[in-house]
């Protein structure tokens, strides 16, 4: 008897749980279309307000970020512009691209050249000549070339490969005639299976590692000048640009050290706004 009470109150607590769920869900798709009507009823400030409650508790969707950055680039055309909405606007296309189909990624990407074009103008007319965005470093380049998905798939294919050109150089069941031939073959295809397959498993795992591991993040914050570790600005060096892309390497308290220029500066954690990140 008191096993079967055990039981049921498990099947209800399973049961309370999966409607919660759903309705989390529920609610989520409600505010998401709540938020997408006051956008195109030109309800700026409502529509900004629905996104960022959605992103605040946890609603991670490309479509919805790509609305959002819509969103703070009408405010911006249509006169009411907040400091911080060119790079609230970058975040969202940037999110968008990273986390959307083909479609929405292109179209994350002409959004995102054009608010990073306005921001270089504004640079621009400041005085300042310093890129909005930067080329990613060669060791992020080549980490960043394939998906793990690809990868992983080379490393399959040559593992299989070697592992056969292993038993056909080992084989003693052929004939001597064509046990030359098939061992010279083996050979050449253990020459090319052999570096490949060490090459992808280890590009396959720091790739993984790498996409894991990385936080990155878009400067919200219109003249956030890089400091040292106690907060001092650094002399000679041009605020971070709104809407830029960088990468984190180490927090501090209130201070967040990314990569610029070159260097290793730190900034104020609220002048940086974390991105959502495809993971594999």
């Amino acid at each position: 008897m008191k096993r079967a009470r055990d039981l049921g109150v498990a099947v209800l607590l399973a049961l309370a749980m999966l409607f919660a769920t759903r309705t989390a869900r529920a609610d989520f798709a409600e505010d998401f279309q709540r938020a997408n009507a006051a956008l195109v009823a030109g309800k700026t400030g409502e529509a900004i307000a629905a996104y960022e409650s959605l992103a605040d508790r946890g609603f991670v969707d490309p479509n919805a970020s790509y609305n959002r950055g819509l969103a703070y680039i009408e405010r911006v055309r249509i006169g009411g512009e907040e400091p911080g909405d060119l790079g609230r606007a970058a975040h969202g296309f940037e999110e968008a691209r990273e986390l959307g189909s083909s479609d929405l990624a292109d179209d994350s990407e002409v959004a995102l050249t054009a608010v990073r074009g306005e921001i270089a103008r504004r640079r621009a007319r400041s005085g300042l000549r310093s890129p909005v965005s930067e080329r990613p470093a060669l060791g992020d380049a080549i980490v960043h070339l394939l998906p793990v998905r690809v990868c992983a798939l080379f490393a399959l294919i040559s593992s299989l490969l070697f592992s056969a050109a292993l038993v056909g150089r080992l084989s003693s069941r052929v004939k001597e005639a064509a046990r030359h031939r098939l061992r010279a073959a083996s050979t050449a295809v253990l020459l090319v299976a052999g570096p490949l397959l060490l090459v992808s498993a280890l590009f396959s795992i720091l790739t993984l590692r790498d996409r894991r591991e990385r936080e990155e993040f878009v400067i919200v914050a219109a003249n956030s000048y890089p400091g040292d570790a106690r907060g001092v600005a650094i002399p000679g060096l041009d605020p971070l640009p709104e809407g830029g892309r960088v990468r984190r390497f180490a927090v501090q308290a209130s201070l967040v050290e990314v990569e610029w220029q070159g260097k290793r500066v730190w900034v104020p954690r609220n002048a940086l706004r974390p991105l959502s990140l495809r993971k594999s």
